[in-house]
C-alpha cells in the first residue's frame, strides 16, 4: 500500500495491481512447486536462486519478478539449454 502511495495510485488502482501482483505470484509458485517434484531439478541451484529474492523490501511485483527468474533457471537447466559444472556435493562450481 506504501508503493501504491508513493505512486499516486489511487485505491481501485492499486488493488488492481496488487491482484494482478498475486497472480504472477501464484503462477511462478506453481513453476517453481513443479521444478521442486522433478528428478531433473538440482535443488540446490533452486533454493539458492529462490532464496536470492528474499528482501524485506520487494513488493509483490517484485518478489514475482525474482522468482521467476529462479523459474526460468530452473528451467532452462533442465531442459539441456545450458549446463554447469557441480561439485561432490551436487552444487554449481566455477572449477
Amino acid at each position: 500500500m506504501e508503493e501504491c502511495k508513493v505512486a499516486g495510485l489511487n485505491e481501485l488502482q492499486c488493488d488492481k495491481s496488487i491482484e494482478s501482483a498475486r497472480q504472477h505470484l501464484d503462477g511462478v509458485n506453481d513453476r517453481i512447486e513443479l521444478l521442486l517434484k522433478s528428478p531433473k531439478t538440482n535443488l540446490c541451484d533452486l533454493v539458492r536462486w529462490a532464496g536470492s529474492c528474499n528482501n524485506p523490501v520487494y513488493t509483490l511485483g517484485d518478489l514475482a519478478d525474482c522468482l521467476q527468474t529462479a523459474a526460468d533457471r530452473g528451467e532452462a537447466l533442465n531442459s539441456g539449454r545450458f549446463t554447469l559444472n557441480l561439485d561432490p556435493h551436487g552444487c554449481p562450481t566455477d572449477k
